[in-house]
């Protein structure tokens, strides 16, 4: 089964400011299939541009071992009916979940993200803190 990967643990990975994130990355693309929603690649994209690093370089080895999903707009309507507090982006990441595998877990390192998610039903695992299923 695939794993829903949202842009908090990638970019721990990437950045190298977690080693669980990065250890936790390269053992689960041995074993699992990672997808995640073409907005991750705008969003690692903004923060290479940010911390003034070339994407190419140092983004492009971890995105290219993730399956990038088109947003639609049935992906957009969705994602506006999530009826919990949510920032905007992140709804879309849940609404691109939903809309491709419900039964997908997500893997996030948001606190917000992983409370909404858990009150769709989504499967949560928190890389970075090792807690596992939060579902």
């Amino acid at each position: 089964m695939a794993i829903y990967l949202d842009t908090s643990v990638l970019l721990h990975a990437i950045l190298g400011t977690d080693a669980t994130a990065y250890r936790w990355f390269a053992d689960v693309c041995e074993q699992e299939r990672l997808v995640s929603s073409r907005l991750l690649r705008l969003e690692i994209e903004r923060v290479m541009h940010r911390e003034a690093l070339d994407a190419n370089k140092v983004a492009e080895p971890f995105l290219q071992r993730i399956a990038l999903i088109s947003i639609d707009d049935a992906i957009l309507a969705a994602a506006g009916t999530i009826p919990e507090h949510i920032k905007t982006l992140d709804s879309i990441h849940l609404a691109t979940l939903l809309r491709s595998d419900p039964e997908m877990k997500l893997a996030t390192h948001d606190r917000n993200m992983i409370r909404v998610a858990a009150s769709l039903g989504i499967k949560v695992i928190d890389p970075l803190e090792a807690v596992g299923d939060t579902q």
